[in-house]
């Protein structure tokens, strides 16, 4: 605690006096904080808007920010397993979900790779259906 205590006030020493900031105040200084006012609602609106457009992209897909975020998840699973299997390349695959259900598209060498694929997008917590959509090279 005392740590912290040297710390704020080592810093409360390199900041601007009163006496300094009121010298610094130019003599349209209502000008200055009226631009200010305006720049802070600015920034609040745009701050606002963006996340109504967050709100509106979530809404217009269908599903919530969990689900959307519960897909994400899925995915990244899915492709973390594909990672770790000597006979799937995750580059090649490219693995959507939406609402819990799994599409992989992209290409490998194999049937069995291509079953594989499959029945590890299966394994994933969440995962209610695959459109397995694979094609064999």
């Amino acid at each position: 605690m005392e740590a912290l205590f040297l710390q704020i006030s080592f810093i409360i020493d390199f900041l601007p006096k009163p006496d300094i900031i009121i010298a610094a105040i130019p003599s349209n200084h209502g000008e200055v904080f009226k631009t200010m006012h305006r720049i802070q609602r600015l920034l609040v609106i745009v701050i606002c808007l963006g996340f109504v457009a967050a709100f509106v992209g979530c809404q217009s897909t269908g599903r919530t920010a969990g689900q959307f975020i519960d897909d994400v998840g899925i995915a990244a699973a899915i492709q973390a397993k594909f990672v770790e299997d000597p006979d799937i390349s995750p580059f090649t695959i490219k693995v959507t979900s939406y609402q819990g259900e799994v599409t992989l598209t992209g290409a490998v060498n194999s049937r069995k790779a291509k079953s594989k694929a499959e029945k590890i997008a299966y394994s994933v917590k969440g995962v209610r259906k695959v459109n397995n959509l694979i094609k064999i090279q």
